[in-house]
């Protein structure tokens, strides 16, 4: 409790603060299985997590063996082994939809791509270009002493520059063709979806689509 610097009640509170925190009666703790459990029962579904890096056990192991081994479980037991090896996700907070939904909102993404906006998160987009390298790493930490570690690719900084919250995906590929040349078609989207993986994985980058009224 105490490396975790978004966890303060006990120090701010006091006694009180420290009951609040872990004891209070009307306080419900979910694990990951629990709370999809309680999500089933109201005839819903998960379909993503928000920060989906904290849900990926690859990121709390070292040894390749056992991260292979981790990959290939489930999603679901995934999601439950990395808030285990984690110790320190204090919130869920996951994308649900109804339980008889027949689509996957997130293949309705990825085929609409053209259409959709990516937006940083408390991030500038000139201010992310200007600080990463083509082809290197973006480095952050999960929490104190777990460390967040993607790769980038080598249009990553043309990328990023224009990704300023109002142009669309379509938009952004146009624009580096005619800047890049047409070489660019064939590598683009692997290319954006390495850019939206690492800072995606970490909350710091959405996307904005408007798909009618029933969503």
């Amino acid at each position: 409790m105490r490396r975790n610097p978004f966890v303060a009640d006990h120090f701010q509170g006091g006694p009180a603060g420290l009951y609040d925190l872990l004891l209070h009666p009307r306080d419900r703790a979910y694990t990951v299985p629990e709370m999809l459990a309680f999500l089933d029962s109201g005839a819903t579904r998960a379909v993503a997590m928000i920060a989906p890096g904290h849900y990926d056990p690859r990121h709390y192991l070292r040894d390749p063996e056992i991260q292979q081994r981790a990959a290939s479980l489930a999603q679901v037991e995934r999601w439950a082994l990395a808030e285990r090896l984690s110790g320190g996700l204090t919130k869920h907070i996951v994308y649900v939809v109804h339980a008889d939904r027949r689509d996957d909102p997130v293949a309705r993404l990825q085929e609409n791509w053209r259409a959709v906006t990516p937006v940083f998160r408390d991030m500038d987009h000139r201010a992310v270009a200007e600080g990463i390298r083509a082809g290197g790493e973006l480095k952050a930490d999960l929490a104190p002493g777990q460390p967040y570690r993607a790769p980038l690719p080598a249009l990553a900084s043309e990328i990023t520059l224009r990704i300023n919250g109002s142009s669309t995906l379509g938009e952004i590929h146009e624009d580096l063709k005619a800047s890049a040349g047409t070489k660019i078609d064939d590598t683009f989207l692997n290319q954006f979806e390495m850019v939206h993986r690492a800072f995606g994985d970490i909350n710091r980058l959405l996307f904005s689509r408007h798909w009618g009224s029933r969503e």
